[in-house]
Order: C-alpha cells, then sequence, then structure tokens
C-alpha cells in the first residue's frame, strides 16, 4: 500500500462513523475548567459503560461490526468544534440530554445500526405502548424501522422486535451478552482504558488493518477530554501475532499518518498497539483562523531574462513566520534563503522571488504555509502563455509565426501540434495530430519567425512548450475560412436560404451548401465562378428536422449550420389559471405542438385539443395550473420551437 492511502485512511477517521460522529458534540463554554466536571455531573443514570454494554446481545452481531461507546457528558466539556445527531433517523432526542450511550452497527461507512443504548435525560415525543414481557414492563415505540424502549430511564433502540427483545434479555442474565461471547470486542474495548469515544471494528471489510503490514484481530479509534482544548486521539491495532509488535510500531512512526497533533506516542501492551496524540484545540482554532500568504501575481510586462530575480507579490495574508512557508517551483522545493531573502514574515504586499534564469514558460509556482493544524497553499504560473503573431495564406495553406514577446525562450522545448477540431483539452486521444519542431538549437527571442505548411481552414494549431500534451500549450490559432454565412428557414415555403458574408471576391466552387451533409441541388457555382459579399441561393422542399450547412474548401470547413424548424415566440398570460400565448413568429399545425409546461413535475398539454387548425400570433392555450415555473413547446414531440418561463415576467 502506497504512504498517501495510509495517511487517507487515518486522516478520514472519525467522518463517517456514526460513533466517530457522535463525538463531535456542539462545543462548550470556552472557559470552562477540565474533565473533571464533566466526571462530576449528577445524571442520574451516569453509571459507566459496562452498565451500557450489558443490553448487547451477542445474536445481534455479525462477522463485521462496529462496537463502541460515548461519553456525551465528557465530550460536552470539549470546545471542538461540529455538531452531533443521534445515528437513527426519527428519534429526535437531543444530544444536549444524554449522558452516555453506546452502539452497535453492523459495518464502518453507512454500516446499519443493530443495537442503540441511550443514558441521560432521555423522553420520546407522543404516547408509547405499555408492553410487559418476560416479567420486564417497558413503553415501546416505533421510529421508522426501528423499535424502542423506554425501560429504567434508558432508551433501547434496536433493528427489529426479536434484537430488541434480546436487548432487554442479555441485561436480564438471559441471553447471552457480546463482551462475553467475543473476545476480540472485548479485548478492544478494555484496550481504550478510561476513553470518552471509543469505537471497535472487527472484520475483513471494516477498520484501520490496511494500515499495517500485519494480521489485526480488531482495529479502533478512540478520544479522550483532558480539558476544554485538549484531546486525546487514539489508534487501537490488536494484532493476532504479538512478534508483529515491533514492525507496527515503526510503520505508524515512519508513515506520518497522525497530523494535527503536537504529541503523538506509540505504546504497546503485548499484541495490542495504540498511537495516541494530543491535540490543543485552541492552536487548530488559530491555525484554522489565521489568513496565510497568497494569491500569487506576477507583474507579466516586467519579466526579462536579464534580470536576476522575478518578483512575485503576495496580494493577501496576516504576517507569517518565513519558517512555516515552503515555495515550490517546477515540483521542487526551493531554497528558502533565495526567495524570501532577509524577509523573516511575509504578509499582503510583500514580494518573494526566484531567479530569472530559473523561469521557463508554464512555470508553477506553489507557496504552501502547514502548521500542526492546518495547511494552505496558493499556486501561479509563469508565462501560462506567449505571445506570437499569426499570419495565414488561404491560397497556400501557409501559417506564418512571429515570436512576438519580450521573454526569450529555449526553442528546442517548443513544438506546433496541428489537429482537427477546436477543443484543445477535450480531442480525443485517437484524433489525428501531427507535431513539428518551429526552432532547433537556438534561442527564441521577439522578432523570430518560423513557418507550417499543409494547415487547413478548420484545424488548430497549439504551439507547446516543454511536451505536446493540453497542459503544456501556450498559444494557439486556428484559422477560419474566409468569409461567413447565414441561414434562415421559412416554414411556411419549407426553403432555406443562404447568404455570403464576404470582405473580397471569391471563387464560388469553394463555398457549398450540404442538406444532411449531401451537396444540396443549387449551388453559388451554378450562377458562376465567383462569389460576392451578400450572395444568397436558396434551397426549395426542406423539412422540418432537416441540417442544412454552408461549408468551405476541400475539408468541408463549415462557415454556418442550422437544424431547420419553426420558430415561435411565447409568452405567458397569468389570471385564474395560466395560458401561453403566441407572440410572434411561424403558425403551425396546433395538432403537431405539446407544451411541457414545468411545476415540480411535468404536465403535458396538446395544443391541438385547444386550437384547431394552426396555433398562430394571437392564439393562447390554457395550461390547466395557477402556477409554474416554465413552459417548452415542443413539435412532433421532437423539437423545441418556443419557451417561456415565468421568470421573466
Amino acid at each position: 500500500m502506497q504512504d498517501s492511502s495510509r495517511r487517507q485512511v487515518l486522516r478520514s477517521i472519525g467522518t463517517a462513523l456514526s460513533i466517530g460522529a457522535l463525538a463531535s458534540v456542539p462545543a462548550a463554554a470556552g472557559d470552562a475548567p477540565g474533565r473533571s466536571t464533566a466526571l462530576d455531573r449528577t445524571w442520574r443514570d451516569a453509571d459507566e459503560f459496562g452498565e451500557l454494554f450489558e443490553y448487547v446481545p451477542a445474536s445481534a452481531a455479525g462477522d463485521e461490526l462496529v462496537f463502541g461507546a460515548i461519553d456525551y457528558a465528557a465530550m460536552r466539556e470539549s470546545s471542538r468544534e461540529g455538531a452531533t445527531t443521534v445515528p437513527v433517523a426519527g428519534l429526535d432526542v437531543s444530544t444536549d440530554s444524554l449522558s452516555k450511550g453506546a452502539l452497535l452497527q453492523d459495518g464502518q461507512f453507512g454500516g446499519d445500526v443493530r443495537v442503540l443504548v441511550l443514558t441521560g435525560d432521555v423522553s420520546l415525543d407522543g404516547d408509547g405502548e405499555t408492553v410487559e414481557t418476560d416479567g420486564r414492563e417497558y413503553e415501546r415505540y416505533e421510529r421508522g424501522e426501528f423499535v424502542v424502549a423506554d425501560v429504567d430511564d434508558r432508551l433501547v433502540v434496536a433493528s427489529s422486535t426479536d434484537v430488541l427483545a434480546d436487548a432487554l434479555a442479555a441485561k436480564a442474565g438471559e441471553r447471552e451478552r457480546l463482551l462475553a461471547a467475543n473476545d476480540v470486542v472485548a479485548d478492544g474495548i478494555e484496550a481504550f482504558g478510561d476513553a470518552d469515544t471509543r469505537a471497535v471494528m472487527v472484520g475483513d471489510e471494516v477498520g484501520y488493518a490496511e494500515v499495517v503490514d500485519a494480521d489485526v484481530r480488531f482495529s479502533g479509534y478512540g478520544m479522550t477530554v483532558r480539558g476544554p482544548d485538549k484531546l486525546e486521539r487514539s489508534f487501537v491495532f490488536g494484532l493476532e501475532d504479538e512478534s508483529d509488535t515491533e514492525q507496527v510500531v515503526d510503520t505508524l512512526e515512519s508513515e506520518g499518518v497522525f497530523g494535527n497533533g503536537d504529541d503523538t506516542t506509540v505504546e504497546t501492551d503485548g499484541a495490542v498497539v495504540m498511537a495516541t496524540t494530543v491535540i490543543d484545540l485552541a492552536a487548530r482554532r488559530r491555525a484554522r483562523e489565521h489568513d496565510s500568504p497568497g494569491g500569487l501575481r506576477v507583474d507579466r510586462d516586467a519579466l526579462r531574462n536579464a534580470d536576476e530575480y522575478v518578483e512575485i507579490e503576495v496580494t493577501h495574508g496576516e504576517p507569517t513566520p518565513v519558517d512555516e512557508l515552503t515555495l515550490e517551483v517546477g515540483g521542487e522545493t526551493y531554497d528558502r534563503s533565495t526567495w524570501a531573502g532577509k524577509q523573516e514574515r511575509i504578509a499582503e504586499g510583500d514580494t518573494i522571488r526566484i531567479r530569472a534564469s530559473d523561469v521557463e514558460p508554464n512555470l508553477e509556482v506553489t507557496l504552501t504555509h502547514e502548521t500542526e493544524y492546518a495547511t494552505s497553499s496558493t499556486t501561479t504560473y509563469l508565462l501560462g502563455s506567449l505571445d506570437f503573431a499569426f499570419d495565414y495564406a488561404f491560397d497556400s495553406r501557409t501559417l506564418d509565426l512571429e515570436y512576438a514577446d519580450t521573454f526569450a525562450v529555449d526553442g528546442d522545448e517548443l513544438s506546433a501540434v496541428v489537429f482537427e477540431g477546436r477543443q484543445w483539452w477535450r480531442r480525443d486521444d485517437d484524433d489525428e495530430t501531427r507535431t513539428e519542431t518551429l526552432w532547433t538549437d537556438e534561442t527564441v527571442t521577439e522578432g523570430d519567425t518560423a513557418s507550417l505548411d499543409e494547415v487547413d481552414p478548420g484545424e488548430t494549431v497549439v504551439v507547446t512548450y516543454g511536451g505536446t500534451e493540453p497542459q503544456d500549450g501556450i498559444a494557439y490559432f486556428r484559422p477560419e475560412p474566409p468569409g461567413d454565412a447565414t441561414l434562415e428557414y421559412d416554414f411556411a415555403a419549407r426553403t432555406v436560404t443562404a447568404t455570403l458574408t464576404l470582405d473580397e471576391p471569391r471563387p464560388a466552387a469553394e463555398y457549398e451548401v450540404r442538406v444532411e451533409d449531401e451537396p444540396a441541388e443549387t449551388q453559388w457555382a451554378d450562377a458562376g465562378d465567383t462569389v460576392t459579399d451578400g450572395d444568397s441561393l436558396t434551397v426549395e422542399d426542406v423539412p422540418v428536422g432537416t441540417t442544412v450547412a454552408v461549408v468551405w474548401g476541400e475539408d468541408d470547413a463549415r462557415l454556418a449550420v442550422e437544424r431547420t424548424i419553426p420558430s415561435i415566440e411565447l409568452d405567458l398570460a397569468f389570471g385564474d389559471e395560466v395560458s401561453l400565448e403566441h407572440v410572434d413568429g411561424d403558425a403551425v399545425s396546433a395538432s403537431k405542438l405539446t407544451a411541457h409546461v414545468w411545476n415540480d413535475g411535468r404536465t403535458l398539454v396538446d395544443v391541438g385539443d385547444e386550437v384547431d387548425g394552426e396555433f398562430a400570433p394571437g392564439d393562447s392555450v390554457p395550461l390547466g395550473v395557477e402556477t409554474l415555473q416554465h413552459v417548452s413547446l415542443m413539435y412532433d414531440d421532437e423539437y423545441y420551437v418556443g419557451f417561456a418561463s415565468a421568470r421573466d415576467r
């Protein structure tokens, strides 16, 4: 397993586990005294966890399980951030009134709760059903899929009636209890000592066994409150073979997986390994509230090869010690004495620097502020683009490039990638491309030129530096075909008129109208050898839904493309009910139209049921609703031909 995976496993602990989430209670008063106040609370049911564990029957546990508990009263004394909810939907119990809780669930992330026992000032809304079973009387409630017993000032929540019966019988000593039947779970619970929150995980698919290269009986997570701003977080590993303890200790100490703590110790007790980290919550808050230096900015016009340094401005951030900051240039750690100079702190308005000789296009520069409790980074790119002048000759299909930037670059690193299409970043791996070297064995400076042959209109040319991948692009050019074109569909006549916009006369044979990718019967070349600005032609008998395009040249570069559909301008009229009004546009057979009315759902209205003949300007259609969000009008249930929104009113 890679180091980063191990770190992610441990750093994610407690975020998705029910017991871990239970520990994230709202913060108590910041000036509360130490943990003794929690232990001295006079809850009428503030017994130790062992009494709650007696409710958990062995019969409720499977091969994969998470078992644990939380001391709510103790956790409330902590000023840690976060809130908590009881991990059973619909129970509606405030954790502020709880003393302790115990939980069994059948999986780690998203596992189903099997048994939950809560103590404190607990009660449920509504009247329960008084039930007597085997001489035990209690109030029985149902909450969703769960059944609940209010018994002896406790709430015993179970996933089924049978599990509830076994839980109450286990408490009475009439069913085998989990801790008595399962030595592995018992050993795990005992390993945590006086932890206020503890979760023991058993099974191949749960827990943190993947962090270590050893066979694990159980693993777990615990939290202990040592003061309002001081927590101890523990990871425990119960190993199958005690001889593996040294290896596991070495792994935990060397991997750097803990973080967020200023004092970590790894201890062993036989085959049990426990790593405990002290967390300073006040320091964590200060770290999170600190505005780290960021917003790196470079004056692009001031970049010069002849300068000794390139200065980078820090645009925001509070004063931060330089020794807490790391600068990476091109993915490598940069010498602090170089980038910081004699500065001891960096803040908004300060500058850092790198040597001009180290600057190259697309250079990534990252400033990181890392403390024990927080890490933040800010990144900028130097010379993310370079200036080139492009001159394209349509007749010879030649592209001339002139380097127009003031920063000299290594010509061996420059390439030109030519490919069909527009979206360089989204091109497919199998898209045909060709790569050419523009300059070789020379430093490219302002005014240097190069040429590319056989570049067709519609292709894209990307100048890259240091590679030929999308992230290496620093300049882009796409020769567009000469001129432009418009297409206008006359729905009533079923004709399409194509019109050219040209700066100068061009050979008519270069331009072609396509209908569904086939040449139209009528072409500009039929009327003469040359076309000029404003020349148009009309294609007859074009059905609705046809794709019509104007293309140029042998490579069929598109000047215009349209799908032939009627166009209708719509509006909404609000009264006792909403009506759809035809304001302007084509008159269309009403039987062809369907209004899709959206308002928390979709309602279909056949326009032909409301309008005879054509739906024309001035007509309206009642939609049968009092409110709506928007309406889409569709032709033949295939083409959108109109739209109206209530937001526009």
